[in-house]
């Protein structure tokens, strides 16, 4: 059996105040059943592979983890041949090991599928020496041979998660960087949480690397559990402000509804919000949210275009819904965010203007405008790929959707779309709708660098 487990989280770009908590989750499922030694190497606040060096050295893991998505795909590689020539075995995992295992098997030891949970459980147990060919939802080299297992199964209880092991990263940098709520409660601390995982919606941009992760339905931890696991936060981290990064929150209704109770019932003060759709909200579920402290929803808008949200992003949704819903949430006393695509196979400069248009009078009080970007294993990139006029690049870190243009070929040029994206936060954030919004950031000198670091990804 191993003794010795690093998990690594190579993230080079962009100070965040999100954590790992994929990581947190497998080094907590990990320290429950296992007598191991877990660490967790997070690069957010040292990006520096001398730092990386160091910390491998001063560790000496037996059983290296790398989390790669996309963007991260270089320098993860980079930090999985230092482990190698430490001695180390090296596992990928993460939504771009799971979508593209062949970019990485001739890298790594093993290519971890999907969630990671159990499979680590399992890899750290029989390694070194162990027969892998039982271990489901992995890739793997045998005399110079890959081997490919059967895919693997999803947890069917989230109840039977740890709580992330949020004490292996260093959370205090990370209150620093967290921005959610902050025009609310600015002075109180904050902190990420998953209420479920998976999504059965279709976008094109996202999909079917969620259901390659997660599986087809939507898996929810229990209300009573996830009580359990807020009010340990606050008891842990003094924390006030919590935000749901589920894809999709509240699709269930009944779950909600009975989450809400058991919020009220246990008497949990807390000011939360959360992502997702703008279909699936309306008056009755936001007022008894807001009831038990919801304070903002995030909704994935992406286009003021109906072509582009039908056609390319097969978003199924109507643009009609958008003003309604946030008319909703703002008479409530709900803030609202909204996630903006620019630059879709086949859009237009003046599809783009809509989109520009439509957040710009909407009542949203935050909007992110990213460029829309064909991640490998996704429906848009084949999409992208099967269209003889686009050319996508083979250099995954270009594949970062704050920034870059990944693609060539399209409608706009690279230097149209970044001035596009840009002139789109500009007249967003200095619109007098925003004014009062903004203004609140300015009392809280931390709350507007917060606001600063988080706008400055895309410019």
């Amino acid at each position: 059996m191993i003794e010795r487990i690093c998990l690594v989280f190579p993230r080079f770009k962009y100070k965040s105040g999100d954590p790992p908590l994929g990581l947190c989750y497998i080094a907590a499922y990990l320290r429950s059943k296992l007598a191991v030694e877990v660490s967790i190497l997070d690069t957010t606040f040292h990006p520096s592979f001398n730092y990386v060096s160091r910390y491998l050295q001063a560790k000496r893991p037996e059983l290296v983890g790398i989390y790669f998505n996309t963007s991260m795909h270089a320098d993860g590689k980079r930090i999985a041949r230092m482990a190698k020539e430490m001695g180390s075995i090296v596992v990928a995992g993460g939504p771009h090991a799971t979508i593209s295992p062949e970019s990485l098997i001739n890298d790594v030891d093993i290519v971890a599928i999907g969630e990671g949970e159990d499979t680590m459980y399992k890899l750290t147990s029989l390694l070194p020496r162990g027969d892998l060919s039982e271990v489901k939802g992995i890739w793997f080299k045998d005399n110079n041979c890959i081997r490919k297992n059967p895919p693997g199964e999803s947890l069917p209880n989230l109840d039977s998660l740890e709580i992330p092991a949020l004490d292996l990263v260093d959370m205090d940098k990370y209150f620093n960087y967290w921005h959610y709520l902050d025009c609310i409660t600015p002075k109180s601390r904050g902190i990420n949480i998953i209420a479920s995982r998976g999504c059965i919606f279709n976008c094109s941009f996202c999909q079917p690397t969620i259901k390659k992760m997660f599986g087809d339905r939507v898996r929810y931890k229990s209300p009573e559990y996830l009580a359990k696991e807020i009010t340990y936060y606050i008891e842990r981290y003094k924390v006030k402000k919590f935000f749901f990064h589920d894809d999709t929150f509240a699709l269930d209704r009944n779950w909600a509804y009975r989450f809400f109770d058991v919020l009220e019932k246990k008497n949990i003060d807390i000011q939360w919000g959360c992502n997702s759709r703008i279909d699936i909200w309306d008056d009755k579920i936001m007022r008894r949210m807001r009831e038990v402290g919801a304070r903002c929803i995030h909704f994935g808008i992406e286009s003021g275009s109906q072509r582009v949200l039908d056609q390319v992003y097969k978003k199924g949704i109507k643009l009609g819904q958008m003003d309604k819903v946030i008319k909703i949430a703002k008479r409530i006393g709900i803030y609202t965010g909204g996630f903006f695509m620019l630059g879709a196979p086949t859009e237009t400069k003046k599809e783009i203007a809509k989109t520009i248009k439509l957040a710009l009078m909407s009542r949203l009080n935050e909007a992110s405008f990213s460029i829309a970007t064909p991640l490998p294993g996704t429906r848009l990139y084949d999409m992208m790929k099967n269209d003889g006029r686009y050319i996508i690049d083979n250099n995954y870190t270009n594949f970062d959707y704050y920034k870059k243009i990944s693609y060539s070929g399209g409608e706009l040029s690279s230097k149209t779309l970044t001035f596009l994206q840009r002139k789109a936060l500009l007249l967003f954030y200095l619109h007098p709708l925003r004014w009062g919004y903004i203004l609140k950031y300015f009392l809280y000198a931390k709350s507007l660098s917060k606001l600063y670091h988080k706008i400055k990804r895309f410019i």
